[in-house]
């Protein structure tokens, strides 16, 4: 036990916190280590000192509480420098946290900020997943022999991608900061990429979506043709889509987009204010958040299969048979119902004659 505090005291040097911060973090883990031992050591240490002083920080700060206008405090550390410093995959820590919530007795106030922060995770994670998938089915990437036209175009179509994320995460900030609904994120991301296709270069970008950037088409209607080409609904879209003229006209989004460092200094604010996960750090591909990325060597590892992730998958898989069913039906089908109608007719009437004899006798 003295040697794990030992080492916890260490980790706390590093990280040069407040005295209240430390002495809450301490006092914390001693009380956690018997559970610890208790149960195996079935958790990273590193990852549960990372939770140790998680936990601490948001008791003093309340990381998830409404923000106040104006309010310029913010965490001592964030969740993302907490895995940095620790050197964990958020996997990790989230093991930690569900071991923490079922083996030790946390307050209301703790869980519901460790179920927030999970949740966030999760909804974002999902979606950087299907950021990624969508956008190869709207911007061409020339993957021939390189060239200083290809490169050229390579590079500014990556810019473009940057700038959908960062555009998306400073918009999830500032309207959806209250909310965390799987859909409504995914269609304010929707509405990020539509501004983002509406000025990159039609050459950069695969049908339809090219032919719609070189008439000049309005962002509503760029968006309500990705709304379609998704299968999502455009009404939908819409809903979120107020929120994001908000965001547009704080930004100056017109025929001409912020620049990368511009939405990237807007979003470091705004990550330091919350104190949970630098999501910015998934279109880097860091293998502290990204479950797919393994510690030692970067080598592929599948996604865990979240609800939220399942919800993802199941409804894009409706959409796609319902939007691909005929409207007619089959040939096949017509013929098993008619059959089936043929049999129910025979097995009404064989039940009707057998009544009336009964009847009768």
């Amino acid at each position: 036990m003295e040697t794990i505090l030992q080492e916890f005291q260490q980790f706390l040097f590093e990280l040069e916190l407040t005295p209240t911060t430390l002495d809450k973090a301490q006092n914390f883990l001693q009380d956690v280590i018997p559970v610890y031992f208790q149960c195996g050591q079935k958790i990273s240490k590193r990852a549960l000192f990372a939770c140790a002083v998680f936990i601490s920080v948001q008791n003093i700060f309340n990381i998830f509480d409404s923000k106040q206008e104006g309010s310029n405090s913010q965490p001592e550390i964030t969740v993302s420098q907490l895995l940095e410093k620790a050197d964990v995959n958020i996997m990790d820590f989230f093991s930690v946290t569900c071991f923490l919530k079922k083996n030790y007795p946390l307050s209301d106030n703790v869980k519901q900020n460790l179920i927030a922060l999970e949740r966030k995770y999760l909804i974002v994670s999902a979606l950087f997943d299907k950021f990624e998938s969508m956008s190869t089915e709207i911007f061409y990437m020339d993957t021939t022999s390189p060239t200083p036209q290809n490169t050229e175009g390579n590079a500014l179509l990556k810019k473009h991608k940057l700038l959908c994320w960062l555009l998306f995460l400073v918009a999830k900030a500032k309207v959806l900061w209250h909310r965390q609904e799987l859909l409504a994120t995914f269609n304010l991301l929707l509405c990020c990429i539509g501004e983002v296709v509406k000025v990159t270069p039609s050459f950069l970008l695969l049908p339809p979506f090219d032919s719609f950037v070189a008439k000049n088409e309005s962002s509503l209607t760029i968006l309500e043709v990705l709304s379609n080409h998704f299968r999502t609904k455009s009404e939908e879209v819409k809903a979120v889509y107020d929120g994001w003229l908000h965001v547009a006209n704080e930004l100056n989004v017109g025929n001409k987009l912020p620049e990368v460092q511009e939405l990237q200094t807007i979003y470091s604010k705004l990550y330091a204010e919350s104190g949970d996960i630098d999501e910015s750090l998934f279109f880097s591909r860091d293998w502290h958040l990204l479950p797919s990325l393994s510690e030692q060597n970067l080598s592929p590892r599948k996604y865990p299969s979240t609800s939220v992730r399942r919800t993802l998958d199941t409804l894009e898989a409706l959409n796609t048979i319902l939007h691909s069913a005929p409207d007619d039906l089959t040939q096949s089908l017509k013929f098993c119902l008619q059959a089936f109608n043929l049999t129910l007719s025979i097995d009404f009437s064989r039940t009707n004659e057998a009544c009336k004899m009964s009847a009768s006798t």
